[in-house]
């Protein structure tokens, strides 16, 4: 079942004057900074631990792309996280948002540095700014692939992400990707978290 966004109004626009219909993606173009990351988590060298981060996140509008009748709109982003007092990034990740306004579908796709991929999906409405998408290593539609030696290490079974839109000029989300971890024999839970303020409205990636 494709999760169900929850509706709340905004005065914001939905669409860039001359640009592509993003319908509820449209509040995130732009350069967004924030230093409030919490991430749950598992290292192999230290176990679980908990750690805070800030992180840069940059999208740009684009298309449409055409699937014969079906058009759809997209973000093309880029975000970059560094654990607190640490030069280099943990996490660098790549991917895109899609808004499929004719059958009020919204997308995210992804790649992360470890080789995973996902398609996370759910339904909304141009005026939510609450989104919400997930995905599972068993869809053919929203679905999760994992290279081959996490297939047997720590297999990432399900993806879900909720973005909170409702305040101008800032954003958050929790995200949950869920593993089949060998080390910790069972269900793993990795959760990142943060608040994100608009620093430019033109993308800086």
């Amino acid at each position: 079942m494709v999760p169900q966004a929850d509706s709340s109004p905004s005065e914001a626009g939905n669409q860039v004057s001359g640009g592509p219909d993003l319908g509820p993606l449209a509040r995130l173009i732009g350069t967004w900074e924030g230093h409030q990351g919490h991430d749950d988590s598992y290292v192999y060298a230290r176990g679980k631990e908990h750690a805070h981060f800030r992180e840069r996140a940059a999208f740009a509008p684009a298309g449409p792309a055409h699937n014969g009748a079906q058009s759809l709109c997209r973000l093309d982003y880029r975000l970059v996280a560094w654990r607190l007092q640490e030069v280099e990034p943990f996490h660098v990740e790549v991917g895109y948002w899609y808004w499929d306004a004719e059958h009020g579908i919204v997308m995210r796709g992804l790649l992360t540095p470890r080789g995973i991929a996902v398609l996370a999906g759910g339904t909304a409405r141009p005026e939510d700014t609450i989104i919400r998408v997930a995905a599972t290593s068993e869809s053919n539609t929203f679905g999760i692939l994992s290279n081959p030696y996490l297939l047997d290490t720590a297999r990432t079974t399900s993806f879900e992400v909720t973005l909170d839109l409702s305040e101008p000029d800032r954003y958050s989300y929790d995200e949950k990707t869920y593993m089949d971890h060998a080390r910790l024999g069972g269900t793993y839970c990795h959760e990142d978290r943060n608040t994100l303020t608009l620093v430019s409205r033109s993308p800086e990636f």
